[in-house]
């Protein structure tokens, strides 16, 4: 590493001496060189192996050319750098051979370096990529795990000597999906059937390598319709209320891309009322009056959605009535005269009986 100066531990005895001076010499100049009076090694160049290049360097008498002293000299060099072939690797996240590469250790330098091994890699952040090094850790196979940017990072052996690769993974967008069905219409009925439920499924999602397939289900009006179950190859809806909504199948991957389908709940409606009584012929007693209970007999079809009963009369001076909680309907009369006792349908049918 750089020169060294011999002279100053060269050591000539007796120090009576008259004549101290010496001549140097080296044995294997190609390796390393010394000044003949200076004393000065100058390193050449490690062995043409790569090794460490030692050599003996030897001072001679003047004086007395028989008396010689040596000292052996190793001379090693330093990795300085290390190459890669490629300071960027692009792999896309979608299963082909696009989504794997690799990286290669082309050159540790300089060419004479002692040490010509790499110690040790790193890739950071974790989860981007795969990374599967050779034995001699010179290559590396690397598979795209998850979107991002990381950083494949090698060491040489026993220097602080480092060389880095930026690798990217970019996903494969969701440019369309395709719905097995544009409208779709639900049946509300009590008791309920399998009319109120219908499977969406997704028919296709383009392109086929697309890295993200994964499916956000979503309702425009989640009054109107629900999810019995989703995920991402369809969904079952079912239906809550009367109206209409949109379903929309988008890709979550960011692209934004969705289908939508039309759901139109209606209910069964009610299309006849039978009261238990066609006329009533009630009486003005003197003292208190007890009341008449009318009872709705039938409501067709049994399976109406609502079977809620609005209770009516066309002249309460004739007559009052009062609604009950179980769907019946007390009735008293007040003077005398006639009027009408109306029962309707509340499921806006306009069905009646009187």
């Amino acid at each position: 590493d750089g020169y060294l100066e011999l002279n100053q531990y060269l050591k000539i005895t007796p120090e009576s001496a008259s004549d101290k001076s010496v001549t140097w010499s080296s044995n294997k100049p190609s390796i390393a060189t010394v000044g003949e009076n200076s004393g000065i090694v100058t390193p050449v160049s490690v062995s043409p192996d790569g090794a460490a290049g030692d050599v003996t360097i030897t001072a001679t008498s003047v004086d007395n050319p028989t008396i010689t002293a040596s000292v052996k000299i190793r001379v090693k060099a330093d990795v300085s750098s290390i190459e890669l072939d490629k300071s960027e690797l692009k792999l896309v996240n979608d299963g082909s051979e696009k989504s794997e590469g690799e990286v290669k250790v082309t050159a540790i330098l300089p060419e004479q370096a002692t040490t010509k091994k790499i110690e040790k890699w790193e890739v950071a952040p974790a989860g981007v990529v795969d990374i599967t090094p050779s034995e001699d850790k010179m290559s590396y196979t690397v598979k795209a795990k998850n979107k991002g940017t990381a950083t494949l990072r090698v060491k040489a052996q026993g220097f602080e000597v480092y060389a880095e690769c930026t690798i990217t993974v970019t996903d494969v967008l969701v440019e369309s999906i395709t719905l097995d069905k544009k409208s779709v219409d639900l049946k509300l009925s009590n008791p309920a059937s399998e009319k109120e439920k219908s499977t969406v499924t997704i028919s296709e999602i383009l392109p086929a390598n697309a890295s993200d397939k994964s499916i956000d289900w979503r309702f425009t009006d989640e009054t109107i319709a629900t999810f019995e179950s989703k995920d991402n190859a369809g969904c079952v809806v079912k239906a809550k209320a009367e109206g209409t909504t949109k379903l929309i199948a988008k890709a979550k991957d960011g692209s934004e891309v969705a289908d939508t389908c039309t759901i139109t709940v209606t209910a069964v409606k009610v299309t006849g009322i039978t009261l238990s009584a066609k006329t009533l012929a009630l009486d003005l007693p003197k003292g208190p009056v007890n009341p008449t209970n009318v009872k709705v007999n039938t409501i067709t079809p049994e399976n109406a959605f609502n079977k809620d009963i609005e209770w009516s009369i066309t002249d309460n001076t004739v007559a009052t009535i009062d609604p009950k909680k179980d769907g019946t309907c007390d009735v008293k009369p007040a003077k005398g005269g006639t009027t009408k006792l109306i029962a309707k349908a509340k499921d806006g049918s306009e069905v009646a009986d009187t």
